[in-house]
């Protein structure tokens, strides 16, 4: 049996949303250490077979959230804040 938006299953979120969830648990993961690059929007559109926008709108999620920065040459996972003594 398959979820729909309806019953409030998994299809009621986002696919942005679940793509940004399923890259914030891989920066959370120890492989990815500050800095560590992400891959490119491409790369990252193929894996989630989603179009290029819908990977943007994941990454957006993710800036705001302060977990990755965009630079010129690519996406890195953002520096932990310094702890305050």
């Amino acid at each position: 049996m398959s979820s729909s938006p309806r019953d409030g299953g998994p299809a009621a979120v986002p696919k942005y949303q679940r793509i940004a969830a399923a890259l914030r648990q891989e920066l959370q993961g120890a492989a990815q250490g500050p800095g560590g690059r992400l891959p490119s929007e491409r790369a990252l559109a193929a894996r989630y077979r989603v179009n290029r926008q819908t990977v943007r709108a994941a990454l957006q999620q993710l800036r705001d959230d302060g977990l990755i920065v965009t630079e010129r040459r690519g996406t890195r996972s953002a520096a932990p804040a310094p702890e305050r003594a």
